[in-house]
């Protein structure tokens, strides 16, 4: 029933028109052929495996809602995956309370149907939580297969999937190190798997290992570590306030319990307390020393660990709560958990906390809460100019996802030119642009800092949102006329 009803929730974004990163992970990657990913890493925004899936499923003039379709199967395939991985791992309380968190969260909702690589990472990472702890426990190779590929198939998607992959990593490690019945020797070998698993993801960079290593020493964000990481608790519990002080109950119980009788089987709270410590130190450590910060959506593939760990916690301190009374416990859980989804739901989380200027580049706000209508923009566009041949200055936003609609429209010949390429054209750069599209008066003045003119002389005539219309009140026109 929860997933069902996310599912159809989601629908609401199966019609979203396409943002910048969405538009140029098409055009320049999927677009050229399932294997053309593969060989071209000249921005990160290429998730190789994704854009190599997407390719195969892409067809010329296909509609957004064919293209959202794709991760929608995915994201319904996870969820399918996530319920019965989380009720395995960590009993049914924990499993129902970590499906509502997932299930319900904004940033779920904001990036679920994105066709990017970070809700497709989740089906791998899901699938390489559950294995890791069945194989160090019972050292059957089915499950030391199931991890390995899942992990390789993660970072296959996003390099920096490799850091949640290095939280198993240290999970494992952990398990051995800290559980006295463990031979280390012996088990040496699940160690080396372990650790290796998530490496073999490098094999689809193979073509691009150098692009890849260069980028991953530009500094792309402006994200302050510390800044980063309260917006990232903020972000994915602010639906779940009534939870907290469940959950942080449930964290003592935990290490009271394991400090008393430390057994380390899957579903065990020593068990989850490691992969709580191997979640602390992993991210602490890529946080803290790697030298270029991540954006936050980098860390959304991370949400089902998240959320599992505060589901199985939530268990153990709402189980204390009620003195493990089982009767109380059938009378009270379902119909508590199930106000916290429907609160989730029903009043989405708006204190998202931005961290620099630029847009959507938070877990809580993206394109479509900005009143994002490209398609409405261009009509306006071609309304305005009409069938004379003015060029349209406008940023990158402009240039993909206004070029997009264009190219998806045999009636509508707009030219858009980049104001960088504006003003390195001899011919473009001798007059001020007659019409600009961007979003917003600093925008404007930043672009024509460029071209040397102030955006003082440029009037807004067109406002669909997101996107502003601007003409140059100086020059005679006949515009819209």
């Amino acid at each position: 029933m929860i997933i069902c009803g996310t599912i159809v929730l989601s629908l609401y974004h199966l019609s979203d028109e396409l943002w910048q990163d969405e538009v140029y992970t098409l055009l320049q990657f999927a677009s050229k052929g399932p294997a053309y990913p593969f060989f071209d890493y000249h921005l990160p925004n290429n998730h190789i495996l994704f854009s190599a899936l997407l390719a195969k499923w892409w067809t010329p003039g296909s509609s957004v809602e064919y293209l959202r379709a794709l991760p929608l199967l995915l994201f319904a395939l996870a969820m399918v995956v996530y319920t019965a991985s989380v009720i395995n791992l960590g009993g049914r309380i924990a499993g129902i309370a970590s499906l509502i968190m997932f299930a319900g969260s904004t940033v779920t909702e904001n990036f679920a149907l994105q066709l990017r690589g970070y809700a497709p990472s989740w089906l791998p990472i899901i699938a390489a939580m559950t294995a890791l702890p069945r194989y160090m426990q019972s050292g059957n190779w089915t499950w030391a297969m199931v991890y390995v590929c899942a992990s390789a198939v993660s970072v296959a998607i996003l390099p920096t999937n490799l850091i949640f992959c290095g939280i198993f990593v240290v999970w494992g490690w952990l398990l051995i190190l800290l559980d006295r019945k463990s031979d280390l020797y012996r088990r040496g070998g699940q160690l080396l798997i372990i650790s290796i698993g998530p490496l073999l993801g490098f094999v689809a960079y193979s073509n691009v290992l150098t692009n890849l290593i260069n980028h991953s020493q530009r500094k792309i964000s402006n994200w302050n570590p510390l800044y980063l990481a309260i917006h990232w608790f903020w972000a994915v519990s602010a639906d779940f306030i009534l939870l907290i002080p469940f959950i942080g109950l449930g964290i003592i119980i935990a290490a009271r319990s394991t400090f008393k009788q430390p057994d380390f089987s899957v579903g065990r709270p020593a068990n989850n307390l490691a992969l709580l410590a191997a979640t602390i130190t992993t991210l602490a450590l890529w946080l803290c020393i790697l030298p270029n910060p991540p954006f936050p959506r980098n860390l959304v593939p991370f949400l089902p660990v998240w959320y599992y760990l505060c589901g199985y916690f939530f268990s153990v301190g709402w189980k204390h709560f009620l003195a493990n009374n089982t009767k109380l416990n059938h009378v009270l859980f379902l119909p508590f958990i199930g106000s916290v989804y429907l609160l989730a739901v029903l009043t989405p989380n708006c204190f998202g906390i931005k961290g620099n200027k630029e847009f959507p580049q938070d877990l809580c706000t993206q394109y479509y809460h900005e009143a994002f209508y490209p398609t409405r923009t261009v009509q306006l566009l071609n309304d305005i100019i009409g069938d004379r041949q003015i060029p349209v200055m406008t940023d990158y936003d402009g240039i993909y996802c206004l070029g997009y609609v264009i190219k998806n429209s045999s009636d509508i010949d707009i030219s858009l030119v980049h104001y960088i390429s504006w003003k390195n054209s001899k011919h473009l750069s001798a007059s001020p642009p007659r019409i600009i599209v961007t979003r917003s008066v600093a925008e404007l003045q930043k672009m024509l800092n460029k071209t040397g003119v102030t955006a003082d002389r440029y009037v807004e005539i067109a406002n669909t949102g997101f996107f502003k219309i601007y003409s140059d009140s100086f020059m005679p026109s006949e515009l819209g006329s």
